[in-house]
C-alpha cells in the first residue's frame, strides 16, 4: 500500500515566502567571505526579491495600472548617445560588458 501525502496549504503568500528567502539569503551571504559561494546566494536572494516584485505585478487589478511599472516602448527605436560614449541598447543591456 502506497503512503499518502499529507497535503497542506501555506500560511503566507508566495510574495512573503520569497522576499523572507531573500532575506535570510541576504542574512546568510553576509556572513562568508568572498567567493563564488556568497555570489551565488547573493544571486539566489536577488532573483526571489525580484520573482516577489513580479508577482506584485501580476496580482495588481487592472484599476492600478498606475503602479504597475512602465513597458518601454515598441514602436521607436532606441536613442544612441554620440560617439565616444558609452550607448545602452535594450537587446544587449547594461550587463554586456560584464558578461565578456
Amino acid at each position: 500500500m502506497s503512503k499518502r501525502r499529507k497535503r497542506t496549504s501555506p500560511t503566507s503568500s508566495l510574495r512573503e515566502r520569497l522576499l523572507e528567502f531573500a532575506a535570510q539569503a541576504h542574512a546568510a551571504a553576509k556572513t562568508l567571505p568572498a567567493g563564488t559561494a556568497r555570489r551565488d546566494l547573493l544571486k539566489k536572494a536577488s532573483a526571489s526579491a525580484t520573482a516577489a516584485e513580479i508577482d506584485r505585478w501580476l496580482s495588481l487589478s487592472d484599476g492600478n495600472s498606475a503602479q504597475r511599472p512602465a513597458r518601454p516602448s515598441t514602436s521607436s527605436p532606441v536613442p544612441h548617445q554620440a560617439e565616444g560614449h558609452d550607448s545602452f541598447s535594450a537587446e544587449q543591456g547594461p550587463l554586456r560588458d560584464q558578461a565578456s
